[in-house]
């Protein structure tokens, strides 16, 4: 399966379920040492260092890009214009994706015959 880059950014993971596991965006609060989660800036003790950042595992693809369970994490990374990302399915199945920057409203199905 190869997919396409087009006029927005979009990734193409799997599974499906990803999408409740693996956040496009992260919130948190810069101090020394480990960032710390935030879900808003009143959590913050000074609300200036609240702070949106990219979830660098939803950005990368993953070192594979082989289908070979439909439970497996894999992903494109981000997808632009002009950019594509090929997965090649190695066992029958079925294999449901989603895009991790619009959620689990933009996601599909692909059935590998054995």
């Amino acid at each position: 399966m190869r997919v396409l880059g087009n006029f927005e950014i979009h990734t193409a993971t799997f599974p499906k379920s990803a999408a409740a596991t693996v956040p496009f965006i992260t919130t948190q609060f810069e101090v020394p040492g480990p960032d710390t989660a935030a879900n808003s800036p009143a959590d913050c003790a000074a609300p200036t260092d609240f702070q949106i950042a990219f979830n660098s595992k939803a950005l990368r693809p993953t070192a594979k890009a082989t289908l070979t369970s439909p439970s497996a994490f894999r992903n494109s990374g981000l997808l632009v214009w002009g950019t594509s990302h090929t997965f090649v399915a190695q066992r029958p199945g079925t294999y449901r994706f989603v895009c991790l920057v619009h959620g689990s409203q933009m996601s599909g199905i692909i059935r590998v015959a054995g």
